[in-house]
This record gives structure tokens, sequence and C-alpha cells, in this order.
């Protein structure tokens, strides 16, 4: 079976678009880390990346990450029951209003917390400020994930990886400008740039969301249990993909003096730039290998699957390598005391390469329901995480943390695939899809039957 040109034609230009957004996203991310760095003290500077960080997880915990889920079930029911999506966001809510206030709370309470070991004075409202962050973010993930669901992988990459740090920018570049940045401001300007974001998204899609019930029965137990398990598995994946930065940060601060804390925190958002890259081609496939997956069908989702390593295999070495060669000119825009980071940002470059090489395993487990297996190497992982980047920082500094990453992140990677081999069968790492691009480039009468399934 071979994939047909319309189909690559929708897949291009998704790819295309996605990586338009990530590349415009993390540009404007740099160019909002350097505009802080100018304008307030590198105390300052880490009370905001801090409130960014809290924000995210804080957005996370709040709804147990249910709408992490979305991708595996809104495509399903769009075949089968499009009305469930309503009692899935009905489940969201109601979870977000036990849980998000006392989330609400605790991310305040963590940046009082913070500024307090910094010696600052934060004004009151950079906390009210922290605790609707929480919510405003939470319901962002929200609409993304499902928009991504409902198939339209171009508008939530947009509206989730190029708007909010684009509107963000411009916000602190204006401020910056007129020499009116605050702490206040700053978080002031990053609950716009959410907000304004999800309202785009959500009319932007309104065309694509199924009508609305006339009556909202409550969705059965069984499905609210399955929803908030996934959610829950999915949540800690999060904390070694999307929220790594965040995560590892907090875990240098037991060991890392408060000014490395800075320059390691820094570090680590822009070396997740080659991540976001290289995961555009996992996110333009997955409404489709998640598709496949559900139904069963997994030849097709294999093919899909070695197409992706390919891709962001290709990606991330180019992508790596570039950030590599020009790490010390990238830290050193930030000051001298930043380009301190140049080795650690070098060892970080290979878990993006690391990943690629193995494949979109993550997310075949989430299509296929494996909850298990995702949940038993996640936890192993998190906890590998804690162990090596703590002994790492204290026999090591900030090298050391760095390297814990990677030996966690390439022992992970490892577990994931074998996870999802043994679940699907699907066998999607480097060397079996480099063996699929070599036999399709074969005339037919050269092709013999060891062509046809390359050794894993």
């Amino acid at each position: 079976m071979t994939i047909g040109l319309p189909a690559l034609k929708r897949l291009s230009q998704s790819v295309g678009v996605l990586l338009i957004a990530r590349v415009s996203g993390a540009l404007a991310t740099m160019v909002t880390l350097y505009l802080l760095t100018q304008a307030l003290l590198p105390a300052q500077v880490g009370v905001v990346v801090a409130a960014q960080a809290t924000g995210a997880i804080g957005a996370l915990l709040s709804t147990l990450n249910i709408e992490g889920g979305a991708i595996r079930f809104v495509p399903q029911w769009q075949r089968t029951d499009p009305q469930k999506l309503w009692g899935f966001l009905r489940t969201l809510l109601g979870t977000f209003a036990l849980v998000g206030l006392p989330v609400m709370a605790a991310t305040a309470a963590y940046v009082l917390t913070t500024t307090a070991q910094d010696g600052l004075v934060v004004p009151v409202g950079a906390w009210i400020l922290m605790a609707l962050i929480v919510p405003a973010a939470a319901a962002h993930r929200a609409l993304c994930n499902i928009t991504l669901g409902l198939g339209a992988p171009q508008k939530s990459g947009i509206c989730s990886l190029a708007l909010p740090p684009l509107l963000y920018a411009l916000g602190i570049g204006l401020l910056a400008a007129g020499n009116m940045l605050t702490i206040v401001h700053a978080l002031a300007v990053l609950l716009s740039s959410i907000l304004v974001s999800s309202g785009v998204l959500l009319s932007w899609t309104q065309g694509q969301w199924p009508a609305a019930p006339t009556s909202s029965p409550r969705p059965p137990a069984a499905d609210k249990a399955t929803w908030r398990r996934t959610g829950l598995v999915l949540m800690l994946t999060a904390f070694l993909i999307n929220e790594l930065p965040a995560f590892v940060t907090l875990l240098a601060s037991l060991t890392l003096a408060p000014a490395m804390i800075a320059v390691f925190a820094i570090m680590l958002r822009f070396s997740f730039l080659a991540r976001m890259v290289t995961t555009a081609f996992v996110m333009a496939m997955s409404p489709q290998v998640s598709s496949h997956v559900g139904a069963g069908e997994m030849d097709p989702a294999q093919r899909l699957a070695r197409l992706c390593v390919v891709l962001n295999s290709g990606a991330a070495l180019l992508v790596s390598g570039t950030l590599m060669a020009v790490a010390p000119h990238l830290l050193a825009l930030f000051g001298e005391t930043y380009t301190q980071g140049v080795t650690a940002f070098r060892l970080l470059l290979v878990v993006p390469l690391l990943t690629a090489i193995c494949g979109p395993s993550l997310m075949i487990l989430t299509a296929a329901g494996a909850n298990r297996a995702i949940l038993k190497t996640t936890i192993g992982a998190l906890g590998l995480l804690v162990l090596t980047t703590v002994i790492g920082g204290r026999l090591g500094g900030m090298e050391g943390v760095a390297l814990g990453v990677v030996i966690t992140h390439g022992l992970w990677d490892i577990a994931l695939y074998r996870a999802a081999r043994a679940t699907t069968g699907i066998r999607a790492w480097l060397l079996p899809a480099l063996g699929d691009v070599i036999a399709s480039r074969q005339t037919p009468s050269s092709k013999t039957p060891a062509d046809q399934t390359p050794p894993d």
C-alpha cells in the first residue's frame, strides 16, 4: 500500500503550516526573553519565567489534563457519536470546578515563595494575575487539543504554537520601548495573549464543532473514568515533553545557585526550539495515525508512523546541529552571564535526536489506549529524571543536570518504543523506516522478500 498524492499534499501543507507556526513562535519567545533580560533585573526575569512555567503546570493540574485525551477520543466520536464531545466538555468543566481553585491559590503561593527567596517585593497584582493565568491557560489548552482532535491541526497549531508567543512578544516590545515594563505588566500581557488566542481559535473553528444538544445529560461514569485516567497518564508524560523546561528548572533549583538557575531556565527554553520544530510532523500526522490505530488498521498506521520517523530525524539533525553551532552566539545575546550554559545547551540538543530516532511511540500508545504501558514507563522515567538531575547537579552543575535529562529521555524513548511494539505490533523507529525508504526506491523486479520487512 502507498500513500496517495492528495494525502501527501494535505500532509505537506499541514507540516509546512505547523513548522512555520513552531518556528515563528520559538523566534517570538527568543525575542521576548531578550527584551525581558534587557529591561528587567535578572531576579525579576526569574519571577516572570517562573510565573510562566507555574501557569503552564497549573493549567495541567487544574483539569487533571482531561483535555489531553482529546486526540484519542474526538476522532473516534466523529465517526460514531459526535455529541459525546459535549459530555467530555461537561466533565472537563466539572473537574476544573473541583480542582482549579486550589491550584490557582497554590500557583500564587509559589510565586510568593519564589520572590521571597529572591528578596523581591512583588505587588499583589502579580499574584492575582498569576492565579488568573491558570484557568485561562487551561481553557486554551482544551480548545487547542479538541481542535486537533476535530481534524484541524493547522488551526490548532497556529493558535497554540504561534499566536500566543507572537502577541506576548508584541506586548512586551511595546512596553519595553516605552520604558514601562514591570513584572505586573509582563504578566498582564501574558494573560491577554492567552485570552486573545483562545478567542481567535474559538471563532475560527465554530463551524467544525457538532451542534450543541438541547439537553446535556451526564456522561456515563465509565466514560468519565476513562477520560480522567487517560488525562492523568498524559499529564505525567507532559512533564517529560511539553513542560520539560519548567519541570527540569524546578529540579535544578534543588542543587544550583540562584544565578545559575536563571541561566539554566533561559538556556532550557532555547534548547526546546529543536524539539518544537521536529515534532511538527507528529502533530500533523496524529489525527490520521490515531484514527487508524483506533480502528485496528495497523498497516497504514505503521506506514505513516515510519514516514514520520524519517521526516522527524532529518529535521532534528538539521535543527539540533545548527543550534549546537550557534549556541555561544545565541546565549551571548542576553549577556556574558548566560554564556555559561553553552555546554549544557549542547547536551540538551541531543534529546530531540533521540526522540526522533525512536519514533512517535507515545502517540501510538495513546491512540491504542495503552494507559498502563504509558503509566509504567513514565513513572519510571520521572523517578529517574529526579534522581539523575539532582545527583548530576550536585556533581557537575548545569552540565550534570543536562546529562541527567539526556540519559532519562533516551531510556524513556526506548521504553516507549518497546511498549508500542508489544501493544500494537507497530515497528516505527529509524532503521526500519529507512528500510521502507530504500525499498520504495527499488524497482518491483529488484525487490526480495527480505526487502519487504526491514530488520528491527
